[in-house]
This record gives structure tokens, sequence and C-alpha cells, in this order.
């Protein structure tokens, strides 16, 4: 295998913010929220990787498509824009970093994981170090 390849990249790139023990730890969360902090560039829009939980149960069920839009009013979707206002500190007893955000459409605000979102513009900076952070949340 060349040691070139795409996630031969990403996981270096991972190394060089959490050093050789790249393990999904407490101390790394925090490490990686640091450094997010730092680099993420403002403003930052945002839209959701895919279904958020709440809504899989919905779209499972079947619900109508105005019941789901009766949910989403209250609810964030990841088919809504947002921008990113911070990040916030890791929970007692968690390893998620989580992100306030403010939906576009009618600016309510929400507490989302950050590895459930991701740049709207895939040529956008921030782009990569989201995509980076939610590959080291679901596969480290």
């Amino acid at each position: 295998m060349a040691g070139n390849s795409v996630v031969d990249m990403q996981h270096a790139r991972i190394r060089s913010i959490l050093g050789k023990k790249c393990k999904r730890n407490r101390e790394n969360a925090g490490r990686y929220l640091h450094y997010l902090q730092k680099a993420l560039v403002r403003p930052c829009r945002l839209t959701g990787r895919e279904d958020f939980p709440w809504e899989k149960d919905c779209l499972k069920k079947g619900w109508a498509s105005s019941a789901y839009q009766e949910m989403r009013k209250e609810q964030p979707s990841f088919l809504d824009q947002f921008e990113l206002l911070e990040l916030l500190p890791l929970p007692p007893e968690g390893l998620e970093v989580m992100a306030r955000v403010r939906r576009i459409e009618d600016r309510k605000h929400f507490e989302i994981e950050l590895q459930w979102l991701e740049c709207v513009e895939f040529k956008n900076e921030n782009y990569q170090l989201l995509d980076d952070y939610t590959s080291w949340a679901a596969d480290y």
C-alpha cells in the first residue's frame, strides 16, 4: 500500500494533533477540542453529515412530510444550515465535542455533536479539519 493514500494522510494529520497515541479518550478529546478552537476559521457555515438521531426515528416510522416538517421547527435537521457559534467544553462524563450553532433560517440555537456536522462548502478550509475530527471520533 502506498504511504500517501487519503486515509494515510488523514491519520498523519490526526497524529500531528494528538501525537503517536491517538486513542479516543478524555485527554485526547480535550486536546482535539483545544486544537479546533484555535484552528477553525470563522465564519463557519455547517450542515448535517447525515440524518440526525431524532430524524432516523421519524423517517423509519414513515412519518408524513407534514409531521416531519412540524418536528423540524423545534429540532435541528441535517437539511438545515447553521453558523458555528462556539465549541463547548467537554461534558463531565463524555468525549463528545459539542458545537453551539445558530440555524440560518430562523436563528434558533442548538447544541449538536461536532461529528454530526460538516462544512457546507467542500473547498472551505474548515472542511478538512471537521472531516479529520469526525474520522477520529468514529474510528479511534
